[in-house]
């Protein structure tokens, strides 16, 4: 989807059309500087907790990625904006940038709470560099839509959180570390969350998740095998379709466990 940012950094524009990547007007506001590095990405720069809270959301309801700054325009920390616009957004990924003064980093426990993806410091090129590079792999592999939707139907709990961010954060290789990291919790709490929400192991949503976004992309692109393989991260074609077959074989993608609810997301 085309973006409509013409706005200079630090300036908001106004909402106007869907655009793959929103990025709040606090993260320049702030100091994290990151709109000018993003001019090659299709964005648009709005003052989103303006827009949240106004109930004006439908510039942001399509995008595949929300930026936040560690602040809103308000001065608030953004968690509270972040669980916000998760209530509405199950499918978007939201990211958050920080730096180090801001101590935004000490925050992780309340970002995953809030719904948030990833956190990024950024102090230096380098980190900024990561960052671009993590923004570009979002948007080489778009979120699986219907199966976000279908798990963000289910009753609130902890589990589905878990479910959420293992299958939006499926378009890189994560592992059960990644999950525990970022939910501060042990591999068996994470488990018995996911079994308390009526999901599969966070393995098996881990492994799903890169499933689905393989069909997301055969849904949305024709891009051959070789480059679905390097979008998520896979050495070659060879690798991914072992993947498959390895997957396939353990019964997935699955979501839901077999307790008598249906398997999500089946082809």
């Amino acid at each position: 989807m085309r973006c409509s940012a013409d706005a200079s950094p630090g300036q908001a524009s106004e909402p106007s059309r869907v655009v793959d990547v929103v990025i709040d007007i606090a993260c320049d506001r702030y100091g994290t500087r990151i709109v000018p590095t993003l001019a090659s990405v299709h964005h648009a720069v709005y003052d989103v907790d303006r827009l949240v809270r106004r109930g004006e959301s439908s510039s942001v309801v399509g995008a595949s990625l929300i930026i936040l700054g560690a602040h809103t325009t308000s001065g608030e920390t953004s968690d509270a904006l972040a669980a916000r616009i998760r209530a509405l957004l199950p499918v978007a990924s939201i990211f958050v940038c920080t730096r180090r003064s801001e101590r935004g980093h000490l925050r992780i426990c309340e970002y995953a709470r809030a719904g948030v993806d990833d956190l990024f410091v950024i102090d230096t090129p380098a980190e900024l560099t990561a960052f671009l590079d993590e923004v570009r792999a979002r948007l080489a592999a778009p979120p699986p839509m219907n199966v976000l939707c279908e798990l963000s139907a289910t009753k609130p709990s902890r589990g589905r959180a878990i479910a959420l961010w293992c299958i939006r954060s499926s378009y890189r290789k994560r592992t059960v570390k990644s999950v525990v990291d970022w939910f501060d919790i042990d591999p068996k709490t994470a488990n018995r969350h996911c079994a308390d929400g009526g999901f599969v192991h966070t393995s098996s949503l881990l492994r799903s998740g890169r499933l689905y976004h393989l069909e997301e992309i055969r849904r949305r692109t024709h891009v051959s095998s070789p480059e679905i393989a390097r979008r998520l991260g896979f050495g070659d074609a060879k690798a991914l379709d072992v993947f498959r077959a390895r997957a396939r074989r353990s019964g997935l993608p699955a979501t839901f466990d077999t307790s008598g609810t249906a398997v999500s997301g089946r082809r």
